[in-house]
């Protein structure tokens, strides 16, 4: 059985977006994955817009909830996800429909995580603007030190790879709840790098792909 991925979607009045976002994963080549929306009190079109393709689509499950930030919303569709890898998704973001499959051969290792390479789409062009920290490499405990200092300092060392990041990587869901690793509520700010702090802490392993 190939492994089953949760796309976790935090939303917070996205409507403008949200169709693109959600579009972007239904369509994906691999079919074996779950998309969870979780409605952090939109008070947009947002919330009809979930509905609507919870309708559609028996893959995705949409949780509402009162507005309480993007990591309580975040938390709370990883303790729905069933999936043995887990990818965080927020409802402005989209990505490419092979994603899963070009990863594919990655996802039975034992690895903590997995990172990817990343575009930025702006004034109306596409450039990839990635600084690959060890590209196509597996990397071990003694290499996570680094990272978190290249996270830390990520606005002044621009030339090493952004570890901060949530949305270009996948994390096995098994290693998150074993070490209790969740997003810290009500923090406003910095809550990617918080959040891959902990990772940090406790990975043993993961693989970095150019893709």
């Amino acid at each position: 059985m190939i492994p089953f991925i949760s796309c976790v979607v935090a939303i917070y009045n996205v409507q403008e977006y949200l169709n693109k976002c959600i579009d972007s994963l239904i369509f994906q080549k691999y079919d074996n994955i779950e998309i969870i929306l979780v409605d952090d009190g939109s008070t947009d079109e947002s919330s009809s817009i979930c509905n609507e393709y919870s309708e559609r689509d028996k893959r995705i499950k949409v949780i509402h909830q009162k507005n309480q930030g993007a990591n309580v919303a975040r938390n709370v569709g990883l303790f729905e996800a069933k999936g043995d890898w887990v990818l965080f998704v927020d409802g402005d973001d989209f990505v490419l429909p092979d994603i899963f499959t070009q990863l594919e051969k990655f996802l039975d290792a034992e690895y903590d995580f997995i990172t990817l390479s990343y575009n930025t789409l702006k004034n109306g062009r596409i450039k990839n603007d990635s600084k690959v920290y060890c590209e196509g490499e597996i990397v071990h405990k003694d290499e996570f030190e680094k990272m978190k200092f290249a996270a830390v300092d990520r606005f002044q060392n621009d030339s090493l790879f952004p570890p901060a990041c949530i949305w270009n990587r996948v994390y096995r869901k098994e290693f998150l709840v074993n070490n209790n690793i969740l997003f810290i509520p009500k923090f406003p700010k910095l809550q990617d790098l918080t959040f891959n702090l902990l990772v940090f802490d406790k990975a043993e392993s993961a693989y970095i792909t150019n893709y």
